[in-house]
Protein backbone atom coordinates (compact mmCIF):
# COMPACT_ATOMS: atom_id res chain seq x y z
CA UNK A 1 0.00 0.00 0.00
CA UNK A 2 1.41 3.05 -1.22
CA UNK A 3 2.04 5.98 1.53
CA UNK A 4 0.83 9.78 0.91
CA UNK A 5 2.65 12.06 1.96
CA UNK A 6 1.29 15.51 3.45
CA UNK A 7 2.31 18.15 1.64
CA UNK A 8 2.40 21.91 2.96
CA UNK A 9 5.18 23.34 0.98
CA UNK A 10 4.27 24.83 -2.04
CA UNK A 11 8.10 25.77 -3.30
CA UNK A 12 9.27 24.92 -6.85
CA UNK A 13 5.81 24.60 -8.05
CA UNK A 14 4.01 25.44 -11.05
CA UNK A 15 0.60 27.13 -11.41
CA UNK A 16 -1.50 26.88 -15.04
CA UNK A 17 -4.15 28.95 -14.79
CA UNK A 18 -6.76 28.54 -17.21
CA UNK A 19 -9.18 31.49 -17.55
CA UNK A 20 -10.18 34.43 -20.34
CA UNK A 21 -9.63 37.61 -17.94
CA UNK A 22 -6.40 37.28 -16.21
CA UNK A 23 -6.23 40.47 -15.05
CA UNK A 24 -8.96 40.13 -12.53
CA UNK A 25 -6.86 37.10 -11.00
CA UNK A 26 -3.85 39.16 -10.56
CA UNK A 27 -4.15 38.53 -6.76
CA UNK A 28 -4.35 34.75 -7.24
CA UNK A 29 -0.96 35.05 -9.01
CA UNK A 30 0.64 37.27 -6.66
CA UNK A 31 -0.55 34.54 -3.77
CA UNK A 32 0.83 31.62 -5.34
CA UNK A 33 4.42 33.95 -6.27
CA UNK A 34 4.46 34.45 -2.73
CA UNK A 35 4.06 30.74 -1.89
CA UNK A 36 7.16 30.33 -4.62
CA UNK A 37 5.28 29.22 -7.14
CA UNK A 38 5.80 29.87 -10.89
CA UNK A 39 2.45 30.92 -12.78
CA UNK A 40 2.20 30.60 -16.14
CA UNK A 41 -1.35 31.71 -17.89
CA UNK A 42 -3.03 29.67 -20.58
CA UNK A 43 -5.95 31.56 -22.63
CA UNK A 44 -8.50 30.01 -25.01
CA UNK A 45 -7.86 29.41 -28.68
CA UNK A 46 -10.12 29.02 -31.05
CA UNK A 47 -12.65 28.37 -28.83
CA UNK A 48 -10.63 25.54 -26.52
CA UNK A 49 -7.88 25.18 -24.60
CA UNK A 50 -5.79 22.33 -25.51
CA UNK A 51 -3.41 20.99 -22.65
CA UNK A 52 -0.05 19.37 -23.99
CA UNK A 53 0.26 16.36 -21.52
CA UNK A 54 4.34 15.94 -22.34
CA UNK A 55 4.74 18.96 -20.48
CA UNK A 56 3.01 18.04 -17.46
CA UNK A 57 3.98 16.64 -14.35
CA UNK A 58 1.99 15.48 -11.53
CA UNK A 59 4.34 16.34 -8.87
CA UNK A 60 4.82 19.75 -10.04
CA UNK A 61 2.09 21.72 -11.65
CA UNK A 62 -1.14 22.63 -10.37
CA UNK A 63 -4.77 23.92 -12.54
CA UNK A 64 -6.45 26.47 -12.01
CA UNK A 65 -9.48 26.53 -14.02
CA UNK A 66 -12.04 29.14 -13.87
CA UNK A 67 -15.14 27.65 -14.40
CA UNK A 68 -17.23 30.62 -15.46
CA UNK A 69 -15.43 29.85 -19.02
CA UNK A 70 -18.13 28.52 -21.08
CA UNK A 71 -15.68 26.65 -23.58
CA UNK A 72 -14.13 23.08 -23.91
CA UNK A 73 -10.96 22.70 -21.69
CA UNK A 74 -8.69 19.08 -22.29
CA UNK A 75 -7.37 18.18 -19.06
CA UNK A 76 -5.11 15.83 -19.73
CA UNK A 77 -6.08 12.08 -17.57
CA UNK A 78 -3.55 10.29 -15.98
CA UNK A 79 -2.03 7.33 -17.54
CA UNK A 80 -4.63 4.20 -17.49
CA UNK A 81 -6.76 5.74 -14.89
CA UNK A 82 -10.05 7.82 -14.70
CA UNK A 83 -8.16 10.74 -13.31
CA UNK A 84 -6.51 13.90 -14.29
CA UNK A 85 -3.39 13.86 -14.54
CA UNK A 86 -2.16 16.69 -12.07
CA UNK A 87 -4.21 18.66 -8.98
CA UNK A 88 -7.36 20.85 -10.52
CA UNK A 89 -8.40 23.46 -8.47
CA UNK A 90 -11.77 25.14 -10.10
CA UNK A 91 -12.48 28.90 -9.55
CA UNK A 92 -16.12 29.46 -8.86
CA UNK A 93 -17.96 32.77 -9.99
CA UNK A 94 -21.39 31.77 -10.54
CA UNK A 95 -22.53 29.12 -7.79
CA UNK A 96 -24.51 27.30 -10.55
CA UNK A 97 -24.53 23.46 -10.32
CA UNK A 98 -24.17 22.59 -13.82
CA UNK A 99 -20.69 25.00 -13.99
CA UNK A 100 -20.09 23.16 -10.70
CA UNK A 101 -20.91 19.84 -12.22
CA UNK A 102 -18.43 20.80 -15.14
CA UNK A 103 -15.07 21.14 -13.02
CA UNK A 104 -16.00 18.03 -10.80
CA UNK A 105 -15.67 16.34 -14.62
CA UNK A 106 -12.29 17.93 -15.45
CA UNK A 107 -10.85 16.61 -11.86
CA UNK A 108 -11.32 19.62 -9.32
CA UNK A 109 -10.53 18.39 -5.66
CA UNK A 110 -10.62 21.96 -4.68
CA UNK A 111 -12.42 25.22 -5.23
CA UNK A 112 -11.73 29.28 -4.53
CA UNK A 113 -14.21 31.73 -4.91
CA UNK A 114 -13.69 34.80 -7.70
CA UNK A 115 -12.99 36.85 -6.55
CA UNK A 116 -9.76 35.90 -5.18
CA UNK A 117 -9.03 36.56 -1.72
CA UNK A 118 -5.22 36.05 -0.53
CA UNK A 119 -6.03 34.41 2.45
CA UNK A 120 -8.20 31.24 0.62
CA UNK A 121 -5.65 30.44 -1.48
CA UNK A 122 -3.04 28.52 0.25
CA UNK A 123 -5.84 26.76 1.88
CA UNK A 124 -7.39 25.96 -1.87
CA UNK A 125 -4.08 24.94 -3.10
CA UNK A 126 -3.46 22.35 0.22
CA UNK A 127 -7.16 20.99 0.04
CA UNK A 128 -6.21 20.43 -4.15
CA UNK A 129 -3.25 18.82 -3.60
CA UNK A 130 -3.50 16.80 -0.69
CA UNK A 131 -6.77 15.01 -1.99
CA UNK A 132 -5.53 14.49 -5.09
CA UNK A 133 -2.37 12.70 -4.20
CA UNK A 134 -4.72 10.62 -1.72
CA UNK A 135 -7.01 9.19 -5.31
CA UNK A 136 -4.14 8.66 -7.22
CA UNK A 137 -2.50 6.56 -4.30
CA UNK A 138 -5.39 4.71 -3.96
CA UNK A 139 -6.03 4.24 -8.08
CA UNK A 140 -2.74 3.02 -8.53
CA UNK A 141 -2.84 0.85 -5.67
CA UNK A 142 -6.34 -0.64 -7.26
CA UNK A 143 -4.54 -0.89 -10.36
CA UNK A 144 -1.75 -2.81 -8.99
CA UNK A 145 -4.26 -5.31 -7.35
CA UNK A 146 -6.41 -5.86 -10.16
CA UNK A 147 -2.96 -6.87 -12.41
CA UNK A 148 -1.65 -8.80 -9.53
CA UNK A 149 -5.58 -10.70 -9.46
CA UNK A 150 -5.54 -11.22 -13.07
CA UNK A 151 -1.81 -12.48 -13.00
CA UNK A 152 -2.38 -15.14 -10.15
CA UNK A 153 -4.03 -17.97 -12.92
CA UNK A 154 0.02 -17.74 -13.85
CA UNK A 155 0.94 -18.93 -10.15
CA UNK A 156 -1.41 -21.71 -10.62
CA UNK A 157 0.19 -22.82 -13.96
CA UNK A 158 3.65 -22.71 -12.30
CA UNK A 159 2.82 -24.48 -9.49
CA UNK A 160 1.21 -27.39 -11.61
CA UNK A 161 4.38 -27.26 -13.85
CA UNK A 162 6.70 -27.67 -10.72
CA UNK A 163 4.90 -30.46 -9.35
CA UNK A 164 4.61 -32.53 -12.49
CA UNK A 165 8.14 -31.65 -13.26
CA UNK A 166 10.13 -31.99 -10.18
CA UNK A 167 7.77 -34.35 -8.06
CA UNK A 168 7.37 -31.00 -5.52
CA UNK A 169 4.17 -30.35 -3.10
CA UNK A 170 1.68 -27.62 -4.05
CA UNK A 171 3.59 -26.27 -1.14
CA UNK A 172 6.87 -26.95 -1.79
CA UNK A 173 6.17 -25.48 -5.33
CA UNK A 174 4.43 -22.05 -3.67
CA UNK A 175 7.33 -21.97 -1.54
CA UNK A 176 9.88 -22.03 -4.23
CA UNK A 177 8.29 -19.37 -6.46
CA UNK A 178 7.83 -17.01 -3.21
CA UNK A 179 11.86 -17.47 -2.84
CA UNK A 180 12.92 -16.93 -6.47
CA UNK A 181 10.45 -13.83 -6.74
CA UNK A 182 12.28 -12.71 -3.85
CA UNK A 183 15.81 -13.13 -5.48
CA UNK A 184 14.56 -11.40 -8.54
CA UNK A 185 12.72 -8.70 -6.56
CA UNK A 186 9.68 -9.11 -8.51
CA UNK A 187 6.15 -10.42 -7.20
CA UNK A 188 5.51 -13.81 -6.65
CA UNK A 189 2.64 -13.28 -9.95
CA UNK A 190 5.09 -11.68 -12.19
CA UNK A 191 7.72 -14.07 -11.64
CA UNK A 192 5.11 -17.02 -12.49
CA UNK A 193 4.19 -15.80 -15.41
CA UNK A 194 7.69 -15.30 -16.93
CA UNK A 195 8.53 -19.23 -15.91
CA UNK A 196 5.03 -20.34 -17.41
CA UNK A 197 5.89 -18.03 -20.43
CA UNK A 198 9.73 -19.72 -20.69
CA UNK A 199 8.17 -22.77 -20.33
CA UNK A 200 5.90 -22.43 -23.34
CA UNK A 201 8.74 -21.22 -25.47
CA UNK A 202 10.74 -23.87 -24.14
CA UNK A 203 9.08 -27.11 -22.96
CA UNK A 204 12.52 -29.02 -22.58
CA UNK A 205 13.79 -26.08 -19.76
CA UNK A 206 10.93 -27.39 -17.33
CA UNK A 207 12.22 -31.32 -17.42
CA UNK A 208 13.90 -32.52 -14.15
CA UNK A 209 17.16 -31.95 -14.22
CA UNK A 210 16.96 -29.25 -17.13
CA UNK A 211 16.64 -26.11 -14.53
CA UNK A 212 14.22 -23.54 -15.63
CA UNK A 213 15.22 -20.55 -17.55
CA UNK A 214 13.43 -17.12 -16.70
CA UNK A 215 13.82 -13.63 -17.30
CA UNK A 216 13.45 -11.24 -20.02
CA UNK A 217 16.45 -8.94 -20.98
CA UNK A 218 19.01 -11.09 -18.84
CA UNK A 219 17.93 -14.63 -18.85
CA UNK A 220 18.01 -16.00 -14.49
CA UNK A 221 18.88 -19.23 -14.33
CA UNK A 222 17.22 -21.26 -11.65
CA UNK A 223 18.02 -24.87 -11.37
CA UNK A 224 15.67 -27.11 -8.60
Amino acid sequence: MRSVRCVQNFNHRRALIVSENFRALDRLGDSLSRLGMSVLHLAPENGEVVMDKDNLQTERDVLFLDGDLGIKVDVPRYPGLDLSMIPVVGMVGIEAPSRLGRLFSYGATAFIKKPVHAGTVFFSLFMAVNEYNQQLAWNLNLLEQNQRRRQRRYVIKAVLLLMKWHGLTDEGAYEWLRQQSMCAQTSVEEFAKQLVEQAARQPQAMQPGRGAMVGQENALSITI
